[in-house]
């Protein structure tokens, strides 16, 4: 049982009573006419906080980061109605066809909270939202949903004259939807604003989520608008950061891990290192890099969650972890040996870390699109000189059960199909038989 089902039923109640009492037909006083009006104006209240976003919207090919939108394409949103659903009339059809819901940017929000929401209704939208599906209603745990299934395209020209000249990436807006009931006979019209999300097109919309984390993570309370706070402390961003990462994967990361997190973010505050801004976060690139931040550690998140789920839940990948420290781990092992971790040089990578001929030897990384040709079991499988993961476990004892033979084809336990591609794997070679920018990898 949700909260929500407490709420629904003590909404019902109250507006029961509520109904009851403002259908008292006789003469009343000066003292009465006074409380019906009252009462009338706290049922407004009480079904205007009653009619929420339930389902934040989302992309659907974006279903693991909600509040990001990519224009011509379907995004979902879900919305609720907090009261029984025996309260709704039998025409409740028409409820729907008064729903509505409009994309704003922050100077149309500003008119709604300060003159309401006729304010913006006469006024043309910035946004055309396209195909848009009719509203279904539903009645989920005896709560009342709205869905709705729309296209948004965007105005680009609309965004040209943002007078603060935000980045694209860094624009946010907010849905706004709005319902008109009628309960006995008593009207009503509800309207409730989505979080704050980004509209982007799908080449930017990786770089944007970075304003949507922060925003949801880090927004000052009781604000009017969009304001956020520009500096955190860096437990409160390990703690965001790491429930992040395990929502989307699945186990938490580890003191270890957080730890080395912490060294990729770029310095800023030399009296405080403990204090991270926004910019240090997601828009100061890494030293001799060409990207933040943000973009290493999401793009690592994205590969785990959609490559290495499982590998890394059952501790075969070292991760986060520095080159520095690998190669100290790695230091009188036989040789072999070998580790696996995120690239600190390449965004969204892999990297493995050896031991051959008793020297410290490293592969170049493995990125999202070489995955997708060759699972990481079938390649460290198909790599001879890869014999033991560290310390010393035999590698088919662990990454064995990963894949199973099918003619020319590898099938991971995630169910993605690989091509077997055996030049990709012999033509697996140590770092330092290829020129490379960089000695970490």
């Amino acid at each position: 049982m949700s909260i929500f089902d407490d709420i629904q039923r003590c909404n019902t109640i109250i507006i029961k009573f509520y109904l009851n009492f403002l259908m008292i037909n006789e003469n009343v006083n000066e003292w009465f006419s006074n409380l019906s009006h009252e009462i009338g104006n706290q049922l407004q209240s009480l079904l205007q906080n009653a009619f929420i976003v339930i389902e934040q919207p989302c992309s659907n090919i974006l279903k693991h980061d909600p509040l990001t939108i990519i224009s011509n394409a379907k995004f979902e949103v879900k919305i609720g109605l907090l009261f029984g659903y025996q309260l709704l009339p039998h025409n409740f059809q028409e409820w729907l066809e008064s729903f509505d819901m409009r994309l704003l940017a922050e100077d149309e929000i500003r008119l709604v909270i300060d003159e309401g929401l006729e304010a913006i209704r006469p006024r043309k939208s910035s946004f055309n939202i396209i195909n848009k599906v009719e509203p279904i209603l539903n009645i989920e745990n005896e709560i009342l949903t709205i869905t709705i299934t729309s296209n948004l395209k965007v105005d680009i020209n609309r965004r040209g004259h943002n007078p603060k000249a935000v980045p694209v990436t860094e624009n946010k807006f907010k849905f706004i939807f709005w319902l008109n009931i009628d309960m006995s006979g008593l009207k009503f019209t509800l309207h409730t604003f989505s979080l704050p999300i980004n509209v982007l097109s799908r080449k930017d919309y990786r770089n944007s989520y970075a304003t949507i984390f922060w925003d949801n993570a880090f927004a000052i309370e009781n604000r009017k608008m969009f304001e956020t706070r520009s500096s955190v402390s860096w437990p409160e961003l390990a703690i965001v950061l790491n429930q992040k990462f395990c929502k989307d994967v699945g186990v938490f990361l580890s003191e270890e891990h957080l730890n080395f997190i912490r060294t990729m973010i770029p310095s800023g505050n030399e009296y405080n290192n403990d204090v991270i801004t926004w910019e240090q976060f997601a828009k100061t690139p890494l030293p001799m890099r060409h990207f933040t931040f943000f973009e290493w550690f999401y793009k690592i998140l994205i590969l785990v969650r959609d490559h290495l789920k499982q590998l890394f839940i059952d501790g075969l990948i070292h991760g986060f972890i520095s080159p520095e420290m690998s190669e100290k781990l790695l230091q009188g092992c036989i040789d072999g040996t070998f580790l696996i971790r995120f690239s600190v040089t390449f965004c969204g990578a892999i990297t493995v870390a050896y031991v051959q001929n008793r020297k410290f030897d490293k592969l170049l990384p493995w990125d999202l699109e070489r995955l997708k040709k060759m699972s990481v079991s079938h390649t460290i499988k198909s790599a001879d000189f890869l014999l033991y993961l560290y310390p010393n476990i035999p590698k088919n004892d662990v990454f064995g059960k990963y894949y199973v033979h099918n003619n020319n084809m590898i099938r991971s336990i995630t169910g993605k199909d690989y091509s077997c591609d055996t030049d990709i794997a012999t033509q697996i070679l140590p770092t330092n038989n290829i020129e490379q920018a960089s000695n970490k990898v």
